[in-house]
């Protein structure tokens, strides 16, 4: 190491030679395949998930109102703590999901309505004006996130009154629904 460098700035590593081709090294084979074996969560309310490790987040699906829906959620794949409190976050609210869910179509109802209907004068149909009710009973939920570090974000589908896009409506379980707006 040179005067006056850190020996960490001077450490550099590169392959000079490949000695064998796909070496075996059992020790690490074990920790590999330990890796790659899935990881399965089976809940009484949220229903079966699976860690996808590449994006640190446990996936399913459940059934509800006749649709299916996705569920995300969000952990520290390394920290086991963080799969306890999504879970325990996501099952308060996929139980209580009738109210959430009026809810959160009341709370975006509110705050879009009148964008859906401007974006519908920018259309060159000539329909009647959405109201907040009908609003309410356009749109359908089609997942649930659930960060780690608390919250919740519920994606509904728009019924084209936004072109396409989506709907997310976000808060937490603490504070209420926070925030509706257009993505996508």
């Amino acid at each position: 190491v040179p005067k006056n460098v850190a020996p960490e700035e001077f450490n550099a590593w590169c392959v000079v030679d490949v000695l064998e081709q796909k070496a075996s090294c059992p020790q690490l084979e074990e920790v590999w395949e330990a890796y790659n074996q899935p990881v399965i969560i089976k809940d009484e309310v949220l229903g079966k998930l699976t860690l996808n490790r590449d994006f640190e987040m446990f996936e399913g699906s459940f059934q509800w109102n006749e649709t299916e829906i996705s569920l995300v959620l969000e952990v520290d794949a390394q920290d086991r703590s963080t799969w306890k409190t999504t879970c325990n976050t996501a099952r308060s609210m996929v139980s209580e999901l009738e109210k959430w869910d009026q809810d959160m179509r009341a709370f975006s109802a509110k705050e879009l309505t009148s964008l859906a209907n401007e974006w519908m004068e920018e259309d060159d149909e000539s329909t009647s004006p959405i109201t907040e009710k009908i609003f309410a009973e356009r749109i359908s939920l089609s997942e649930l996130a659930f960060p780690f570090e608390d919250g919740f974000t519920a994606y509904y589908e728009d019924d084209d009154m936004f072109w396409g896009h989506t709907i997310e409506v976000s808060g937490s379980l603490e504070h209420g629904i926070e925030r509706a707006n257009i993505v996508g």
